[in-house]
């Protein structure tokens, strides 16, 4: 037993709550009583901070709070990336566990699968009113629901699914476990475990506070209609609601395990007639509203909540996070921290599986805030699109205001901080949500970039207000990595702030970049135009690099690029890399780098 005890837990469980929800003091203390150990967390948002009600009921757990109100898949995004045991589960501060619920999802683990789901009961096993609830919301989650009419949710995942598929998607108001299994497809089946592992709901059980409930719910489902995330068809005729009903009815009665169940059930029978009409006369009243005054998906969301629900709330000074996804490229990783740091407040990463230490030498670097790893694979497949999404999202945990989208190539130009500054302290009602940057290719040495044709005229769009509703790019290559839904205009605005990208700096750089998207992208899917313009010098025209706007190192750019090569692999990159330039630098180089730290 003190084994047991002493044992790191294997599942960690999200209590999800709506700020200091009442309900949530029972959920931690249903997982606590658990057989075995779990790692809570309770994720809070757009209410008060539980932590004092918590402790003065002596539950010392951790807890994530935001001051605005999250979407559901983002909520659980921020337990995931706050956790570490290798399965992971929700609950509802509204739900308990019952006893065995941590031991039958972990046996089902054991047994090789990578998503568990679970059944759903009302806590009030003798109110007919909860079994009314029961059979019209979760008919198909039954404990005794057989296996062709059950529906798989209240789910536990392997931990690696969510570095293979990403997270779950941060802006929907409802639904993003199903999108995130729609992604899965059918690759990895769910197991189910609802004979063992229940959880059990506080189902409204007053007939007015029902009545109130399912009006409540009727008009959520109508700004779902109004919004395009739901069509008024599946909602049905009056007779498709009458049959409809019955089916449910009958679905419940089949998955009840006990007379005693089956006898509430049949007793609850004519509620699920009053529920119904609730849920339609509240439907039916918001799609008459329309879209402008239909009431919002959460009624209880404070008023004075933002309309885009941004991540940060700082205003005096924005707190800007730097993503970097980057494979072997020990070649620029150390100039790069040192470039890029001085503007930033931390760095979030993303080893895209690396073999030449990249992973070990960005792990040392005092302003990273996390670092995600994905598996090193032979066969390796660009996946922008996933990494992208796995970046900003893990991001969130961090409280940014902006973020700045990096490759480890690439530079900005000495005082890039100061700026942006008065860019990004603008009130929100001046300021764009995203901004384009100017992108200047060095080309030959450091010191000169070209500016013929489309080499003069780039930009990107990589500077974004942080928005738990990003909507992403999911093209494997080339995708956006700022929000498709932070455009202005349809755009984005440029800002006059330099990136330096020395993917193009010498004639080597730019053969290996020409290699790695001609295999990426042999069929030019994912670029029409191609790749062969990156060797292409014909009307090549160069210029100095803005007087007072170089970045560091560009003296010794393409010396340090050639200079350094991969470690190899299995071992360490040097500990001094971060300060070191592989090459000489005359004195007047030197001076320039110190007065661009």
């Amino acid at each position: 037993m003190e084994n047991q005890e002493t044992a790191p837990p294997r599942l960690c469980c999200v209590v999800i709550a709506h700020g200091a929800a009442p309900g949530v003091e029972a959920a931690v203390r249903s997982l606590q009583a658990q057989d075995m150990p779990v790692e809570i967390v309770v994720v809070s948002s757009g209410g008060p901070d539980p932590t004092p009600r918590l402790r003065r009921a002596g539950l010392a757990v951790p807890v994530q709070h935001r001051s605005v109100l999250l979407a559901p898949g983002a909520a659980r995004n921020v337990g995931i990336l706050q956790t570490r045991a290798p399965y992971v589960a929700f609950l509802a501060a509204d739900c308990v566990a019952r006893p065995n619920w941590v031991r039958g999802r972990l046996t089902a683990h054991d047994r090789g699968a990578q998503m568990v789901s679970s059944a759903v009961l009302g806590q009030r096993q003798w109110n007919p009113f909860s079994w009314a609830v029961q059979a019209y919301m979760y008919p198909r989650r039954m404990p005794g629901t057989a296996a062709a009419d059950r529906i798989h949710y209240g789910v536990s995942y392997a931990r690696p699914l969510f570095r293979r598929f990403g997270l779950f998607a941060g802006h929907l108001r409802t639904g993003e476990d199903t999108e995130f299994h729609q992604r899965i497809g059918d690759r990895i089946a769910p197991t189910w475990a609802g004979q063992d592992v229940i959880s059990e709901h506080a189902h409204a059980w007053q007939p007015w506070a029902l009545w109130r409930e399912m009006g409540a719910r009727g008009a959520r489902a109508a700004r779902l209609i109004h919004e395009g995330a739901a069509s008024p068809r599946i909602y049905g005729t009056h007779l498709a609601r009458g049959r409809r009903v019955r089916q449910r009815l009958q679905l419940a009665l089949a998955g009840a395990r006990r007379r005693r169940e089956r006898w509430m059930l049949r007793l609850a029978a004519p509620v699920l007639w009053l529920l119904d009409a609730a849920f339609h006369r509240g439907l039916q009243r918001g799609l008459q509203r329309g879209p402008a005054n239909a009431p919002a998906v959460e009624p209880h969301r404070p008023a004075a909540a933002p309309a885009i629900p941004w991540v940060g709330c700082s205003a005096a000074r924005p707190r800007v996070i730097a993503l970097l996804t980057f494979r072997d490229e020990m070649r620029h990783l150390p100039d790069f921290f040192r470039s890029v740091a001085p503007h930033v407040d931390g760095f979030v990463a993303l080893d895209d599986g690396s073999r030449d230490g990249s992973a070990a030498f960005v792990a040392r670097q005092p302003g990273l805030l996390e670092l995600i790893r994905r598996p090193h694979s032979a066969a390796h497949v660009w996946e922008d699109g996933l990494n992208h999404r796995l970046l900003v999202e893990a991001a969130w945990a961090h409280a940014p205001d902006w973020l700045l989208c990096l490759d480890a190539d690439e530079r900005l130009e000495c005082g890039f901080r100061e700026r942006v500054r008065a860019l990004l302290e603008a009130p929100a009602a001046r300021g764009a949500p995203a901004y384009a940057l100017r992108v200047l290719h060095p080309w030959n040495d450091g010191r000169h970039h070209r500016v013929d044709g489309v080499w003069g005229s780039k930009l990107i769009a990589r500077l974004f207000r942080a928005r738990y509703d990003h909507v992403f790019d999911d093209r494997r290559l080339h995708g956006q990595w700022a929000p498709l839904n932070s455009k202005t205009d349809g755009g984005y605005p440029p800002v006059d702030a330099l990136v330096y990208h020395l993917g193009m700096l010498g004639p080597a750089q730019r053969e290996r970049r020409l290699a790695k998207y001609r295999q990426a992208d042999p069929d030019n899917r994912w670029q029409r135009v191609g790749y062969d313009y990156f060797r292409d010098e014909q009307g090549l025209r160069l210029e100095p690099l803005p007087a007072g706007r170089e970045y560091l190192g560009c003296d010794s750019a393409l010396a340090c690029v050639e200079a350094r090569p991969a470690t190899a692999p299995g071992t360490r990159a040097p500990k001094n890399a971060l300060s070191t330039n592989a090459g000489t630098a005359s004195a007047a180089a030197a001076a320039r780098q110190a007065s661009c730290a």
